[in-house]
């Protein structure tokens, strides 16, 4: 499995969903804020890619950047002078995995995922979540839903295309 370091999801559940979309490791972050400060830290002028939940306290640095592009669930952001990209998953990963698997008729428990929003934030919210098969399998049974298509393409787009990523290819994911 390839390692993608400079993609840093916030929380174990969403490494877990970055990693099942990309098909490689990415690094994880403990926090909105500790994405912040990597990409800031430790990515400077090269390519980065933060992926946090839309919470009602954002990070300062994402008033440094600007709204791309966003669907239902996720807004994708840019910095004006780096190439860093924040993806916000709005409310927060719970509602957006619930919501894909609404759109689908799938059912969470088939894989032994919770259906209700509490029991999925307690699954989700654990330290072994970043590697829970049950999650990894619904995470790969939901990825032709729209807000997966969307993250997975948009995260494939920028990856490929790192520092000449097209802006209106990128709306054009979203608008899709």
């Amino acid at each position: 499995m390839s390692n993608l370091s400079h993609i840093m999801p916030e929380c174990y559940a969403d490494t877990n969903l970055i990693e099942a979309l990309m098909q490689a490791s990415v690094s994880h972050q403990k926090g909105c804020n500790q994405v912040t400060r990597a990409m800031q830290r430790n990515f400077g002028n090269r390519f980065s890619v933060g992926i946090i939940d839309y919470d009602k306290k954002k990070p300062k640095y994402l008033n440094e950047l600007e709204v791309l592009a966003q669907s239902q669930h996720l807004q994708l952001y840019k910095h004006p002078n780096r190439p860093h990209y924040i993806i916000t998953i709005k409310p927060a990963i719970e509602n957006f995995i619930l919501a894909c698997a609404e759109e689908l008729g799938v059912n969470p428990k088939d894989y032994g995922v919770s259906t209700s929003l509490e029991g999925l934030k307690k699954q989700t919210k654990r330290v072994d979540s970043n590697t829970d098969p049950h999650l990894t399998a619904l995470f790969r049974a939901l990825q032709t839903s729209t807000e997966m298509t969307i993250l997975g393409t948009t995260l494939k787009y920028l990856n490929e295309q790192r520092y000449c990523a097209n802006i209106a290819v990128i709306k054009a994911i979203f608008a899709s």
